[in-house]
């Protein structure tokens, strides 16, 4: 087992951790703009996007947690593991609790007029 001897090696792990996370989000981005935005997603797709999207979710959470923890130097990270969560429950929001019509032309009609 290889031993850890760098006295920085707790923040360029978890440096290196970040950018890892940031790169397969942004894959996961581009993969639910390919086979959700751009296309009728079947339901097994829409099943499995909910089940990616809250892996996600949970996984910029921990990693916000970690990077709350003073003697992780990360900070320059944190606003874009911050934005990309904001990204995520909004998607999941809009996809997989979507708001009903109703309320949407409420809304609509509330910012517009009565002409919408």
């Amino acid at each position: 087992m290889a031993t850890v001897e760098r006295a920085d090696a707790g923040p360029s792990f978890l440096r290196d951790w970040v950018q890892s996370w940031v790169i397969a989000c942004n894959q996961f981005k581009q993969w639910e703009r390919d086979e959700l935005i751009d296309k009728r997603p079947s339901p097994e797709t829409v099943a499995e996007h909910g089940k990616k999207i809250k892996a996600f979710i949970w996984s910029a959470r921990l990693l916000q947690a970690l990077m709350s923890d003073p003697d992780y130097s990360t900070r320059e990270l944190r606003r874009e593991v911050d934005g990309k969560l904001l990204q995520l429950e909004a998607t999941l929001q809009m996809i997989h609790n979507p708001m009903p019509d109703v309320e949407a032309d409420a809304v609509l009609k509330a910012a517009f007029g009565h002409g919408h």
